[in-house]
């Protein structure tokens, strides 16, 4: 249970555009910029890395590696919740960008 709170807290973290981009962008863009950044796997396994350097091990870095690898392992289920939340404006985007 602690590693899947704190996978839930991490990506609720990375939410913070939501509060951004107004003008610019969707509720539903937005949140889609979102969930896409959940699974950014490369820094959470270098600020990992960075902290056992320092010696700080022990249950947190477990938990922060399963956590890691919990993400990563929904990686799948991210990209679907993006192409869900998309949807006909990301066929919109693609054809303006050709």
């Amino acid at each position: 249970m602690h590693v899947v709170a704190l996978t839930v807290l991490a990506n609720i973290g990375k939410c913070f555009p939501l509060f951004c981009y107004k003008n610019e962008a969707t509720v539903r863009e937005r949140l889609a910029l979102c969930v896409a950044m959940f699974p950014r796997g490369e820094v959470g396994a270098g600020v990992l890395l960075v902290a056992l350097s320092y010696g700080l091990g022990g249950v947190p870095a477990a938990l922060a590696g399963m956590s890691l690898a919990l993400n990563l392992l929904l990686t799948g289920g991210f990209i679907a919740v993006v192409i869900k939340l998309l949807g006909k404006s990301a066929v919109k985007m693609e054809r303006s960008a050709q």
